[in-house]
C-alpha cells in the first residue's frame, strides 16, 4: 500500500501494520477458516503466532502453556486476538483489565466482573476500582484498557482502528467507539483517525484504511510497577 508522506513522497506502509478481520470459528462440531468472507473447512493445524496453533478438533495449543478449547461460534483473529460479538479485540492471554473504571478478569475473551482486591506473588495489589498498592508505598491507577496478566506482569494495551462494513470503528482504551465520516479522534500513540478511513501517523505518513483491514496501535502507556 502506498502512503503519502508529509514530504510528498511515496512511502509504503510496513506489511505488518495492516491486519485483516479474518479469523477461525468453531460451528456445529466444525472448526472454519473465514478469509475474506469465503467460510473453509480447517483441513489441517494452522499456526496463528509462534505461541498459537488451532488444531482440526479446535483445541488452540499454546506454546510450553497448555491449551485451549475454540467453543462453539467463537472466534480468533489469524493473529490470535479473541473476536467478541460486538467487535472487541480481546488478548489471548488471561488477564486483569480496566474497562469502564471497573475491574474484570478475561479469559477466553469472556471478562467477569472482580469484586474482591487481588494480591499477586510479587506483592503488588490490584483493588478493585483499579488501583495498584506497590510494596515501596507508591499507588498507581490503571487506565481503561489496561491490562495486567495473572502473575502480575504489564501487558502492553493496544487499540484497534477497523474497517467493518464500510464504517469505521475504534477500540480505544477498551471501549467499541464508532467513528462518524467527518469526525476526527486522536489515538493513544498520536496517530490521528478520520471516518472515512484515513490514517495520519505521527511521521506525517497518511493511507485510507480498506474494507476489511484494521490497524493496530499503542493503547494507553502503563507506568512501570517493578
Amino acid at each position: 500500500m502506498v502512503l503519502l508522506c508529509a514530504a510528498g513522497k511515496a512511502c509504503l506502509l510496513h506489511a505488518h501494520a495492516l491486519k485483516t478481520m479474518d479469523y477461525v470459528t468453531m460451528k456445529d462440531g466444525r472448526v472454519y477458516l473465514i478469509e475474506n468472507n469465503e467460510s473453509a473447512f480447517l483441513e489441517q493445524p494452522l499456526k496463528l503466532t509462534p505461541q498459537l496453533t488451532v488444531l482440526t478438533n479446535g483445541t488452540i495449543k499454546i506454546a510450553g502453556d497448555g491449551e485451549e478449547e475454540l467453543n462453539e461460534n467463537r472466534r480468533v483473529t489469524l493473529d490470535g486476538f479473541w473476536l467478541n460479538d460486538d467487535g472487541t479485540l480481546v488478548s489471548f492471554q488471561p488477564h486483569y483489565m480496566i474497562k469502564d473504571r471497573v475491574l474484570y478478569f478475561v479469559k477466553s475473551g469472556v471478562f467477569k466482573r472482580v469484586d474482591q482486591d487481588v494480591t499477586f506473588g510479587n506483592g503488588i495489589v490490584l483493588r478493585t476500582d483499579g488501583a495498584l498498592l506497590i510494596p515501596d508505598g507508591r499507588l498507581i491507577r490503571l487506565q481503561d484498557g489496561q491490562m495486567l496478566t495473572v502473575t502480575g506482569q504489564t501487558i502492553p494495551a493496544l487499540d484497534q482502528v477497523m474497517m467493518i462494513d464500510g464504517k469505521l470503528v475504534l477500540q480505544k482504551d477498551g471501549s467499541i467507539i464508532p467513528l462518524p465520516v467527518r469526525s476526527t479522534i486522536g489515538m493513544s500513540d498520536g496517530t490521528t483517525v478520520t471516518g472515512n478511513g484515513l490514517i495520519t501517523r505521527p511521521t506525517g505518513e497518511q493511507f485510507m484504511l480498506d474494507q476489511g483491514q484494521r490497524l493496530t496501535l499503542d493503547g494507553a502507556a502503563m507506568s512501570k510497577i517493578q
